[in-house]
């Protein structure tokens, strides 16, 4: 929240296996991603902020938002998608 008070609108965080957050001036989400193997961790935040924005672009909701970007870099990480 503390980028929020610096004048930052929204900010996502993420801390590989920990939990990710979103927050907005009004509230913070977080969200755990699952315990996986991972393949590789590249390209594991440009995928995760990729389909974070998407959601976000296509009117989701900032909670589901967060859970299809968490999907998305699970499935990239451990090789069951590829960008």
């Amino acid at each position: 929240m503390a980028l929020i008070a610096e004048g930052a609108t929204e900010v996502v965080v993420t801390d590989g296996h920990k939990p990710a957050a979103a927050a907005d001036a009004h509230s913070m989400r977080t969200a755990t991603p699952p315990d996986v193997v991972a393949r590789t961790s590249t390209g594991a935040g440009d995928v995760f902020l990729a389909a974070h924005l998407s959601a976000c672009a296509a009117g989701a909701s900032q909670d589901l938002a967060l859970s299809r970007a968490l999907t998305a870099a699970t499935e990239h990480i451990t090789g069951a998608r590829s960008i």
